[in-house]
């Protein structure tokens, strides 16, 4: 008992050392926890890719063409000509499953907006968000589903409509609900039909729409 009474007073002298000591232990503890949740959270995603892959090939078309020769390509009224026969040779090529349009385009929104702090870019007074336009049999390839709303259906892409249906990541729920018109900076109408599940492939700060 004499030696118990002798180690609570040392504790209480030394209570300072002892509170510090907790937060670095609790700290180091969350901070683990922390990296195993994202090494999980990465393995999965990798298994899940390996999977839908399996026996196929992902392909990325990457311009490297300089931006004064770009300016003077797009200035050529037959580039858009060229550029939709490129895409539309993707899209009925037997040999392709599915293609998605340029993989760096984003949304621009107001920067107000209460969901800023997830957007990837920020150009004052607006933030980018990732906008991935896809074809009719993506979401199929990478097996993606919604938590709530419905995915694309082939109406979506034969739709002449004022807006353009519009998919998003499981990030921006608190944000959005169902069915919420989404006008970006350019006056595009984009109308809110899923929110995509927590564990899809593509993270959750993504937009998917037509293309």
């Amino acid at each position: 008992m004499e030696q118990l009474r002798y180690a609570w007073e040392d504790i209480k002298d030394q209570k300072i050392r002892n509170f510090v000591l907790f937060i670095q232990i609790t700290a180091a503890l969350v901070l683990f926890s922390f990296i195993v949740s994202v090494v999980l959270h990465v393995s999965s995603y990798r298994e899940k890719l390996n999977s839908i892959i399996e026996g196929q090939e992902i392909y990325l078309i990457r311009d490297m063409t300089d931006q004064s020769r770009f300016d003077q390509i797009m200035t050529n009224p037959d580039s858009s000509t060229k550029l939709r026969e490129l895409y539309q040779f993707m899209k009925h090529n037997p040999s392709f499953n599915t293609y998605t349009a340029d993989a760096q385009h984003f949304m621009w929104l107001a920067e107000n907006n209460s969901h800023s702090s997830i957007a990837v870019r920020s150009n004052p007074p607006h933030k980018g968000y990732n906008l991935l336009k896809i074809d009719d049999k993506f979401m199929d390839v990478y097996e993606l589903q919604c938590v709530e709303g419905s995915p694309f259906t082939k109406e979506d892409f034969s739709g002449t409509g004022e807006t353009i249906p519009l998919l998003l990541g499981y990030d921006f729920r608190p944000f959005y609900q169902l069915n919420d018109i989404i006008t970006d900076t350019r006056g595009f109408r984009y109308h809110v039909i899923g929110f995509l599940e927590q564990s899809a492939y593509f993270m959750g700060k993504e937009i998917i729409s037509i293309f």
